[in-house]
């Protein structure tokens, strides 16, 4: 089977399985979850890199970080390495953006924090420029990308969760207060 052939069937089985992602004007993905912690929480999960995998903070100074990552297995490409500025609104919002990589040619895009009583809705959107043009390659990346971004979100709701339970068991015993 060519190379042409099998990009062409991987195109269709995505157009298939994800037809909002076959949209041409779709430039990112975007996907949210419902978190059960505070804010204060969520935004230090999302911020933490120890919470994420091939993930290292290289500086940081009040709310601005400088991240380098490691993203495996992208198709065609293989893996990528990325340096990224993160920028926080304390509990509210997360904007990053590429600064340099060695075969991205763009990955930006922002975390939102919502609060709705004592659960937020957090939501992650990712744009990933590959720099491949070839039919269906925008499609495929963001398929890829979509699984990324509901693995960080389910990532930051499991760690948020957990030390929401925490804080309330500190509080409960007198040891602290919740957030």
């Amino acid at each position: 089977m060519t190379v042409r052939r099998i990009v062409a069937a991987a195109v269709v089985a995505v157009m298939i399985a994800c037809p909002a992602l076959a949209d041409r004007g779709q430039e990112g993905v975007k996907s949210s979850i419902v978190v059960h912690a505070a804010p204060r929480l969520i935004c230090e999960a999302i911020n933490d890199p120890n919470n994420f995998v091939a993930m290292r903070e290289l500086s940081g100074h009040g709310n601005r970080c400088v991240f380098e990552e490691t993203f495996f297995h992208l198709p065609v490409i293989g893996d990528a390495r990325c340096q990224y500025v993160q920028t926080v609104t304390p509990f509210q919002r997360v904007d990053y953006h590429m600064t340099r990589s060695d075969k991205l040619r763009a990955f930006e895009g922002y975390w939102t924090i919502t609060p709705a009583g004592d659960r937020a809705v957090v939501e992650l959107y990712t744009l990933v420029d590959t720099g491949i043009r070839l039919p269906g390659a925008r499609e495929i990346t963001n398929l890829q990308t979509l699984r990324g971004v509901r693995d960080r979100l389910r990532r930051v709701k499991k760690v948020a969760e957990a030390n929401q339970r925490k804080e309330a068991a500190r509080s409960t015993t007198g040891g602290g207060t919740a957030g």
